[in-house]
């Protein structure tokens, strides 16, 4: 594929993923088969800084910094590579290639990470929590039925019941997994049937038939960090190279 420059307007989650579709959004996004043809057309482009989505084990590609975040309350499972475990390398070499970890979760969650893997950490850890933006609509005591085809919905469901929401129902599906027409059906049914909103992530959204859209309302969060590491200090080896 591509490289091609994601038009949110124009493109669908089928032809670009429903990550770079979500993404195009906020800042310009191109996908590509092979990222070095992606980064080269987004130079093209303009683009002096340039992100990678899930671009830390792709040795084509040199990193100017390389930045790992990890679900505090799960860490990194038992340690273990796939297929015994959820690892794609060794934590030890992964880790030693990082410039930054950002660790996201609850203070108690946080807490227990830190006491598990503290040792291991040689770099700078941030700390981050899922905010919930502020819409001017509360979530207080809503019924509503919630489903997400992300890699851990039962944290989109933990944020729902965080906000006050009364779930009557709720489906996990995989991730990624295409939203039909059958499926979409069938949760408005059950909705109905209880008098309850649908309510999905950003990202499952993105991948709705259109539609269906008025049915379905998103909770859009953002990852914040903690004061003791800001995004500024983070980027600023990069932005000082760049003379911004």
């Amino acid at each position: 594929m591509g490289p091609l420059s994601v038009n949110d307007k124009e493109h669908s989650a089928d032809e670009v993923g429903d990550e770079a579709l979500m993404l195009s959004a906020f800042a310009p996004t191109w996908v590509a088969t092979k990222r070095s043809d992606g980064i080269q057309s987004a130079i093209k482009e303009g683009a002096d800084i340039i992100l990678l989505d899930d671009g830390f084990q792709d040795p084509s590609v040199y990193k100017d910094l390389s930045i790992l975040t990890v679900n505090a309350k799960k860490g990194f499972g038992n340690n273990r590579c796939i297929p015994a475990g959820p690892l794609r390398e060794k934590l030890s070499s992964g880790l030693e290639r990082a410039d930054v970890l950002i660790s996201i979760g609850t203070e108690t969650s946080q807490k227990t990470f830190k006491s598990i893997y503290e040792s291991y950490i040689n770099m700078p850890l941030g700390i981050a929590n899922l905010e919930v933006l502020n819409t001017g609509l509360s979530l207080e005591n809503m019924k509503v039925l919630a489903f997400a085809g992300i890699a851990h919905p039962e944290n989109f469901f933990d944020t729902l019941r965080a906000q006050g929401a009364e779930i009557v129902d709720y489906q996990a599906l995989a991730d990624h997994q295409k939203l039909s027409s059958k499926i979409m059906k069938r949760l408005i049914v059950g909705a109905r049937a209880e008098n309850a909103q649908l309510i999905t992530t950003e990202k499952d959204y993105v991948r709705l038939p259109k539609e269906f859209r008025g049915e379905v309302m998103t909770l859009p969060v953002r990852i914040k960090l903690n004061e003791n590491l800001s995004w500024e200090k983070i980027f600023k080896p990069i932005l000082c190279c760049q003379g911004k």
